[in-house]
């Protein structure tokens, strides 16, 4: 778990998983990059 302030200045807490899914992590940043999303680099 951990703990982030949103640009509203609340607290969130958030449950993270231990395992990641790199195949569905790469296929997200895939179809924000399309989408125009997110830039390509910063």
């Amino acid at each position: 778990m951990w703990r982030a302030v949103d640009q509203d200045g609340y607290v969130r807490d958030e449950i993270v998983q231990t395992c990641r899914n790199t195949k569905a992590a790469r296929r997200l940043l895939t179809r924000s990059l399309k989408k125009g999303v997110c830039r390509q680099s910063v």
